[in-house]
Order: C-alpha cells, then structure tokens, then sequence
C-alpha cells in the first residue's frame, strides 16, 4: 500500500514538473506576440500614391495585402493621408560614400506628416477611405 502511495506521489511530481517548464514557454510566446492595430484614412483631395515606378497611381492601384506606407494628420478627429508609397527596404546607406545625410525631396513646405507603415486591409473608392492594420510598437 506504501509503494502505491508513493508511486502516485511520484507521478504528480512528474506531472507539476512538466507543467512547470512547459508554461514559462508559453508564457514566453504570448509576450513575443505583437498586436496589430487597425486604422482607416480617409484621402486628401490632393493626395499622392505611388505604386512601383507609377507616381501617379489611384487607390484602386492598391492591393489588399500591400505592405504601404502613408504620410498623414490628423483633421477634425480623422486620420487624412496625403502620401502613400509601397513600403520597400531601403538599402542602406553607404557612409564611405558620403558620411552626411542627403535629402532627396527637396523642402516644398512647413508642414511635418505623421508616417504609419502598414498592411492594406481593405480599399473603398467610394468613400475614398483605406483600412490598414499596423503593429504596435
């Protein structure tokens, strides 16, 4: 009757031990886990998309899935992009080459966008608006 009793014992040893390694790890995957945010913007009527070598694209141009990335303030409480590019890397810079940062866009005016890189969700011509999800930070 001992060794029975000590036989159960055991195995729930072994049985909180295995739990005991095998929940960190869980616990561990969640926190790597990155939440995504959605966000709709509504289009400028000046704005500008650019898709691959097309500077004049229309939001039609844009496909769900596209990595994108939008310049954009906020107007009346809603979100208003005013640029919208394809998110491609950037190769980086080679600084032997030239060790001071050069501006290729030149300074048209005063005005700072925020910038959100993003996936498009969903595009709605006729409400001339874009969904995008985007990663917290």
């Amino acid at each position: 009757m001992r060794t029975l009793h000590f036989r159960w014992q055991f195995a729930l040893v072994v049985v909180a031990l295995m739990m005991s390694v095998v929940l960190p790890a869980d616990a561990v995957r969640i926190i790597r886990t990155k939440a995504y945010r959605f966000a709709i913007f509504h289009l400028a009527s000046n704005a500008k998309i650019a898709v691959g070598t097309d500077r004049s694209a229309t939001l039609l141009d844009l496909k769900i899935g596209e990595h994108v990335s939008i310049a954009y303030d906020q107007e009346n409480g809603a979100l208003v992009a005013h640029h919208i590019a394809e998110a491609v890397p950037h190769k980086s810079r080679n600084f032997s080459v030239n060790p001071e940062p050069v501006s290729h866009h030149p300074a048209k005016s005063l005005i700072v966008y925020e910038h959100v890189t993003g996936i498009v969700q969903s595009v709605n011509v006729q409400d001339n608006t874009l969904t995008i999800a985007y990663k917290l930070r």
